[in-house]
C-alpha cells in the first residue's frame, strides 16, 4: 500500500471486523498503524500472512485492537517471538497462527 491508499482508506469510516491482507507483499507497518487507529475497536480477525515487509512495529500497533481474536502471520519473517508474546499479553483471548 502506498501513502495515497492509506489516506483514502481512512477518510471514511465503515464497520470492519475482518481483514484478509494475505499476500499483500507491499503492505507496511504504517498501513497497519493506520488501520489499528481507525478500526482498532472493531477488528477481530486479521490475516497478514506472507506480508513480508511487516515488522514488529505492526504487532505493536495491533495492541490497540483489544477485540482482536485471531491473527494469521504465516510467512512473516520479520516478526519476533518476543513481539508476538507481548501482543498476546496485551490483547486478551488472542490466538496467533502459527501458534507461538
Amino acid at each position: 500500500m502506498n501513502t495515497d491508499s492509506d489516506s483514502a482508506m481512512t477518510n471514511f469510516h465503515i464497520q470492519v471486523d475482518t481483514l484478509c491482507l494475505e499476500h499483500c507483499r507491499q503492505l507496511t507497518d504504517k498501513a497497519i498503524v493506520s488501520l489499528s487507529e481507525h478500526y482498532g475497536k472493531e477488528l477481530k480477525y486479521i490475516n497478514v500472512s506472507f506480508c513480508e515487509k511487516l515488522t514488529d512495529g505492526a504487532l505493536v500497533a495491533l495492541q490497540r485492537c483489544r477485540n482482536l481474536r485471531s491473527l494469521f502471520i504465516i510467512g512473516c519473517p520479520l516478526f519476533t517471538s518476543k513481539a508476538m508474546r507481548t501482543l498476546q499479553g496485551s490483547v486478551r483471548n488472542l490466538s496467533i497462527y502459527p501458534a507461538t
